[in-house]
Parts: structure tokens; C-alpha cells; sequence
């Protein structure tokens, strides 16, 4: 997969890819890392379940570059692969937030693998507390569906891990459910 849009090159993940990814988690649940209370075995642990994870072969994982500079800036994914309809998941970098980029490599991603894999529609899950992503694929022209608890899998069996802090690890797993009709058109 080497996808190019506008401003963004988004290639797929490697074996090489780790510490990127590795990033990403760490900016999208400070809350969650922040319950290690600074012990790297537990958090080096976790992060190593997380990229077991996207080992999954029903994980299409695609990182984010710009263009001009060659610079990482997140990861696009289309998860679930081997449903009718997949899954369609972003992170951005904080440094690189507010500037288009998700949209951007949204549209890129979930429109070549609807072409490339004849797929109709994917699914975007978004935890009910980001308003920003939520706004993010309301734009895009996302139909809200439902609000549900996230199938996250690593962060549940953390929470089995460490029960003293279960409430706290599974507050942020809520998630609203959208549905995106392909091909999606830049707003």
C-alpha cells in the first residue's frame, strides 16, 4: 500500500515501525499511561501488547508522512478486514493536529481501499469523549449510528491486571459508532 494525497504520503506499517507507533499510543491515552505511575516494565508491557496487536491480519495499518518534509505525523488504519463492512481508525500527533492531516488521510485511505477491496461503506469508531474526531468525521459526511464500550482489547486485560484501577482504565472506552459511505469527496 502507497497511498499519496495532497499533502501526505501514507505507506504501510512495518516490522521497523515500533517506536512510531509506540508515539502514537502514548499521545492518544496519556490518561491510561498516566495510571503506571512511571513503572516502564508495566507500560513497556503494554506497549508490546499493543503492537502485537497490530500484528492482526485483519489490521491494514498505514502511516502518515507529509509530503514536503518526509516528517511522521500518525497512522490510518482500516481494521476488521474480514467484515462486510471494515473499520476505519486515525491518530494524529498532537504537533500535527488542527490541520487538516485526518480528514486528509482518511479520505485517502478508506477511498483506495474501497476501490482497491470493493467495499461500499466502513465503519468509524470514535471514543465519546473526542469531540474533535467526532467533528472530524461528521464533516466527512459520517452518519451517527450508535454509542457502545470499545472492543479494546489490551486495555481490558489491563484493567484484569490491575483491578485497582479498572474503573479508571475502562471510563475512556466508550465509543460512538458512524457510518461513512465510500467514496468519500473533500469537504
Amino acid at each position: 500500500m502507497q497511498i499519496e494525497t495532497r499533502r501526505l504520503y501514507i505507506r504501510q506499517m512495518t516490522d521497523d515501525d515500533f517506536n512510531r507507533m509506540s508515539l502514537v499510543w502514548l499521545e492518544q491515552w496519556p490518561t491510561l499511561f498516566d495510571l503506571f505511575d512511571g513503572d516502564e516494565e508495566i507500560q513497556a508491557k503494554f506497549l508490546r501488547d499493543m503492537w502485537e496487536t497490530t500484528q492482526d491480519p485483519t489490521l491494514l495499518t498505514g502511516l502518515i508522512f507529509l509530503k514536503d518534509s518526509g516528517q511522521f505525523c500518525g497512522r490510518v488504519n482500516i481494521q476488521k478486514t474480514d467484515q462486510e463492512v471494515p473499520e476505519v481508525g486515525i491518530d494524529i500527533l498532537k504537533e500535527y493536529q488542527n490541520q487538516g492531516y485526518g480528514p486528509e488521510a482518511v479520505i485517502g485511505l478508506v477511498n483506495w481501499y474501497g476501490e482497491s477491496h470493493h467495499v461500499s461503506k466502513v465503519k468509524a469508531r470514535v471514543a465519546a469523549g473526542n469531540t474533535h474526531s467526532t467533528h472530524v468525521f461528521e464533516k466527512l459526511g459520517a452518519e451517527y449510528i450508535r454509542e457502545d464500550p470499545s472492543s479494546f482489547t489490551s486495555a481490558k486485560k489491563l484493567a484484569e491486571e490491575l483491578p485497582e484501577k479498572r474503573e479508571a482504565i475502562l471510563r475512556d472506552l466508550i465509543v460512538r459508532e458512524y457510518i461513512l459511505k465510500l467514496p468519500i469527496s473533500y469537504p
